[in-house]
């Protein structure tokens, strides 16, 4: 299961998916602009512009990711000097949910002092955005409420994971299927995640629930036309589905993962998912359909030099070789695995070629005889 980014709420109409140059241009005209709007003459639009610096600093592309955080972080510290609860309920709320994301991301301090001033601050945003009155807020910050939850490090694990999965479902609350897709889809997909990993309760009843989710998460990506996240939760359905011997629903869905990250320059997801319908197909008995997409796994790898993706796709070819007949082949294959894998230190990888190579090894000295 695969945990989704956040959203971020802004005070002004932004989009995260702005260009570097773009940022790095917002960012030079909100100091600009802090030089007039100063906090003894025009308090509230000097915050304002402290809140959105602050947001173009944690989307930051250029500089150190670390430091971005900290400016993003002082930023939203100084607009509070302003945004009070007493004064402006909702820009505080906002800004504390701000201030908590920033917090979830933060590289320095410690992670687990970050995470409870995180949780800190989310919970005071609850304090003006409740169900009734802000109700999309409300379930934005109970999400990010859970995220937090889900990460925490103090206290008893069990019962973080159990407050995470309530934050989760209170959101559900606001995010439906038809009114928020998208929002619906990423808290199914962190739902999927918390119940993957939950200790209370009985361990498969847990997956079925993960599993669930996670086909809910692909239904609202799709009805929100997120096709990117749509293909990485069809290629997790799939694997999971492989790993409990489901093998032709799991090739279902790895086949429409691929369909979509052929349309998209992932050229990654686009080779790791050609790989698990390689070796789906392989254990499946498909032989010639797994070679034909291993070679093509390993033409993607060897595009992209990846060396473990090499690694895996030579070492499949070569075990796939040897059930066909071609021994030589499949020893040349394995062995060029296992320098890689080598390199790599995966020594689990190169014991199990090493069983394989032993195998051909006694072959060849029974043919010889």
């Amino acid at each position: 299961f695969s945990s989704r980014r956040r959203h971020t709420r802004s005070l002004c109409d932004w989009s995260s998916d702005v260009c570097s140059s773009d940022l790095e241009t917002a960012i030079s005209c909100y100091q600009e602009a802090l030089k007039v709007r100063t906090f003894e003459a025009f308090p509230q639009d000097w915050a304002m512009t402290q809140n959105n610096l602050a947001l173009a600093y944690s989307d930051r592309i250029r500089g150190e990711r670390a430091e971005n955080l900290e400016t993003a972080i002082f930023c939203y510290q100084e607009a509070l000097k302003v945004y009070t609860f007493e004064a402006f309920p909702q820009a505080w709320a906002t800004a504390q949910n701000n201030l908590a994301n920033a917090y979830l991301n933060r590289i320095r301090g410690e992670r687990d002092e970050n995470l409870e001033t995180a949780i800190s601050c989310y919970q005071k945003a609850l304090k003006v955005f409740t169900f009734d009155t802000f109700p999309q807020d409300w379930a934005m910050t109970q999400n990010n409420l859970a995220d937090a939850y889900s990460n925490r490090i103090r206290g008893e694990r069990a019962e973080n994971l159990e407050t995470a999965i309530s934050c989760y479902r209170e959101a559900l609350k606001v995010r439906t299927f038809y009114t928020f897709p998208q929002e619906w889809a990423m808290t199914q997909n962190s739902l999927a995640v918390a119940y993957s990993t939950r200790i209370r309760g009985e361990k498969a009843e847990n997956l079925e629930t993960a599993i669930t989710c996670c086909q809910n998460a692909l239904q609202g990506y799709e009805m929100a036309g997120d096709w990117l996240n749509a293909a990485e939760i069809a290629l997790t359905l799939g694997k999971i589905a492989v790993d409990r011997g489901d093998w032709h629903q799991g090739l279902a869905y790895l086949e429409k993962s691929l369909k979509i990250y052929r349309k998209f320059d992932d050229l990654k997801s686009r080779a790791d998912t050609t790989y698990q319908i390689a070796y789906t197909h392989h254990l499946i008995g498909n032989f010639e359909k797994s070679s034909i997409h291993y070679r093509d796994a390993l033409r993607f790898y060897e595009h992209l030099e990846n060396p473990r993706g090499i690694a895996f796709c030579k070492a499949s070819l070569g075990r796939l070789m040897l059930q066909i007949g071609f021994v030589e082949k499949a020893k040349e294959l394995l062995e060029d695995a296992t320098i890689i894998f080598t390199e790599l230190n995966e020594e689990q990888e190169i014991m199990k070629i090493a069983e394989v190579l032993n195998c051909i090894t006694k072959i060849n000295e029974k043919q010889a005889a």
